[in-house]
């Protein structure tokens, strides 16, 4: 029976299947290739809400997660790295019930799932947390020897260390288990778009990087014996706008009187860089939204666009415990710090190395992810354009003869059947 590896390069958008398909790590797999190009993301375009929806082929109306982290008045939240906090059925789900094995590493809101082989993506927060007993909770038992064995790589959220440890834990399952249905998620390619720009020139080296993981991982199916039954999925989880100016939100409402943050109330943005989510305590929803476009009006170089939502609901399918969501003008990225400083900063500024591309933006803005797909079932020479991450679900599962019934998206054609 066909098995099925899936490698989610974070910000990979399908400008970059080109430089994918030349990579020498690749060579092993033939010329059987089927590519979908211009996938939508969800709104808001971020990591963890894309790979929930990659993962169930739904919206965040369905699957809940439409954030990165919590939302909270005091301070900030953690990320959403449990599985638990997921309302719709993935295709690990699906997999195991059907007899399936399972395997996962670092792929966003999978802690503590019930996945064979799991090794999730996490980080401690707070200096002296206990990261054994951390880890311990969020991976499966049959992968703790995995993780013991490479955790010397983890240097937090950080990369190059966190994919260099995905990269040896994912071949090491590969070779001690080689699971029906496998899932690795890595996040250098992002964090240099972050830092250097959508398309510089100095994204090489990270292209370089990326192959040399995929070497560890690819190689691992050759070592197995087991390169002939694997299809191999490459995917992007949304991509990047080239940012050259951060505007801080909540010290524009707290010089507009509009956040009192002492006793937690007044409006306040949760942001997602190119878009913010506005909660509120203690005001009236109408009255906040007057103020927005009020707000909208006096600042048109920094806000695009205020969204209520109902608006989200019907034609975003995102809901949460938000009132609205504030979309950024194009080049420009909010930050949901406060107090004292200027409402507005150039990304040349020292500490704000990380704001040179961002995203979090509307679906229909800017350049979209991929889905590269080989293998034995791969129907070759397939193009496709158009379509949303949503799709990725339905189509893989048709390796296993699966279908996904409750998923918002299509297959999109890519897989012999």
């Amino acid at each position: 029976m066909s098995k099925l590896l899936v490698i989610s390069i974070d910000s990979m958008i399908s400008e970059d299947v080109p430089l994918l398909l030349a990579m020498p790590a690749l060579r092993r797999l033939g010329d059987r290739v089927a590519v979908a190009r211009d996938l939508a993301p969800v709104y808001p375009a971020l990591t963890y809400p894309c790979h929930v929806s990659i993962l169930t082929g739904t919206y965040p109306d369905r699957h809940g997660i439409f954030q990165n982290d919590q939302f909270r008045w005091d301070e900030s939240g953690d990320w959403l790295w449990w599985g638990d906090r997921v309302q719709a059925e993935t295709m690990l789900d699906i997999a195991r019930a059907n007899g399936l094995t399972t395997g996962a590493v670092c792929w966003p809101v999978t802690c503590g799932s019930p996945i064979d082989y799991n090794l999730g993506e996490i980080w401690t927060t707070a200096p002296g947390q206990d990261e054994e007993a951390l880890f311990a909770r969020a991976n499966s038992p049959a992968a703790m020897p995995i993780y013991r064995r490479h955790r010397h790589l983890l240097d937090g959220m950080r990369t190059p260390g966190l994919d260099l440890y995905a990269a040896q834990a994912a071949r090491d399952i590969l070779l001690e288990a080689a699971p029906d249905l496998m899932l690795v998620h890595f996040a250098y390619l992002d964090h240099q778009r972050h830092q250097n720009g959508v398309h510089s020139p100095a994204l090489a080296p990270a292209f370089a990087f990326i192959n040399d993981q995929l070497e560890h991982v690819l190689s691992a199916l050759e070592s197995a014996g087991v390169l002939d039954t694997y299809n191999v999925a490459f995917l992007g989880d949304h991509g990047q706008l080239d940012t050259h100016t951060v505007f801080y939100l909540n010290r524009l409402f707290q010089t507009e009187g509009l956040l009192q943050i002492s006793q937690r109330r007044g409006m306040m943005a949760h942001a997602a860089a190119c878009s913010a989510q506005i909660y509120l305590r203690d005001m009236e929803e109408a009255e906040a939204r007057r103020r927005l476009l009020e707000l909208k009006a006096r600042y048109p170089q920094y806000i695009q666009a205020v969204y209520p939502s109902r608006t989200l609901a019907e034609r975003d399918y995102v809901t949460g415990d938000f009132s609205f969501i504030v979309e950024a003008c194009d080049g420009v990225a909010f930050s949901k710090q406060m107090g004292d400083g200027p409402l507005a900063e150039p990304v040349a500024r020292p500490g704000l190395e990380w704001m040179h591309a961002n995203h979090g933006h509307h679906p229909h803005k800017g350049p979209k992810p991929p889905l590269v797909l080989f293998g034995p079932d791969a129907r070759q020479g397939v193009r496709r354009r158009g379509g949303s991450i949503t799709d990725i679900a339905p189509t893989l599962m048709e390796i296993f003869g699966l279908a996904m019934p409750d998923a918002d998206g299509r297959s999109l054609g890519l897989v012999r059947t």
